[in-house]
Parts: C-alpha cells; sequence; structure tokens
C-alpha cells in the first residue's frame, strides 16, 4: 500500500442540486472512513455549473425559435447542460440565457478539426439583432 495517494475527478453533473448532494454523500462517506489511522483531505473546487432551463429563459427561447422560423430557418437550443457551458456561468446573474446561439458547425473545442459554418453568420447576427431589440422595446 502506497504512503500516499491522491485522485483528481472532473464530475459533469445534471443539475447544481445533485451535485451538492452527490458531495455531501461524499463527505458523508469519508467521514465512516475504515482505517481510522488513514488521513483523508477532501478538496471540492466547482468549475463549471449545470445549466437548466428556467421559466424565464424559455420565454426568450421561444422568441428566438420565432424570429428564426420566420426567416427560414430552424433553431435547435440546448435545455439542459451538465456542467459544461458558458450558459451556465451567464445564468448565475438571474437574467434569461439561451444556449446553443453559437454558430453551426462540427468538431468544437477540438484542435485538428473544428469548423463552422460561416454560411450561417449573416442569419446568426440577424437573429441577434432582432433578439436585441425585442429585449430593448421590452424594458
Amino acid at each position: 500500500m502506497p504512503a500516499n495517494a491522491s485522485l483528481t475527478a472532473d464530475i459533469r453533473y445534471p443539475s447544481n442540486d445533485k451535485f451538492n448532494s452527490f458531495v455531501n454523500d461524499l463527505k458523508d462517506r469519508v467521514a465512516k472512513q475504515k482505517l481510522p489511522e488513514a488521513k483523508i483531505n477532501l478538496d471540492i473546487a466547482t468549475a463549471r455549473p449545470a445549466f437548466d432551463v428556467k421559466e424565464s429563459d424559455q420565454l426568450l427561447i421561444d422568441k428566438a425559435i420565432e424570429i428564426y422560423k420566420s426567416i427560414g430557418y430552424t433553431l435547435e437550443v440546448f435545455p439542459k447542460s451538465g456542467g459544461g457551458t458558458d450558459a451556465a456561468f451567464a445564468a448565475l446573474s438571474g437574467n434569461p440565457v439561451i444556449e446553443g446561439l453559437g454558430l453551426p458547425g462540427v468538431g468544437y473545442h477540438t484542435t485538428t478539426a473544428e469548423y463552422i459554418s460561416t454560411e450561417a453568420i449573416p442569419r446568426r447576427l440577424y437573429l441577434t439583432a432582432k433578439l436585441m431589440m425585442n429585449l430593448a422595446q421590452s424594458n
């Protein structure tokens, strides 16, 4: 048996509540360790929160889908993300968020095969401008 050991894990979770429940369960298990002479330290850091669409998000999503449909396109958005999207950070502000408004493409965040569909740029810019105008008019 080694004198020292460490474990690092990157955990993605379906909701922040599930993550908190996992952490509490892990702490309970560590507290009930079977080798009293062993010392266990937990250093838990959250890197990326989970993202779940709230009612206010859904209203904005519905508006974006409607705008995109009016110019003949289908907009796919993602109602949930298990700790791997910048939308989750934006949602912490309490403001409505849409996940998936980036440019369509393939191989996101790879080093060798990432590309975007440049022909989508004008329609995404149109969508962004229309959403901003709608939001400005509703305030």
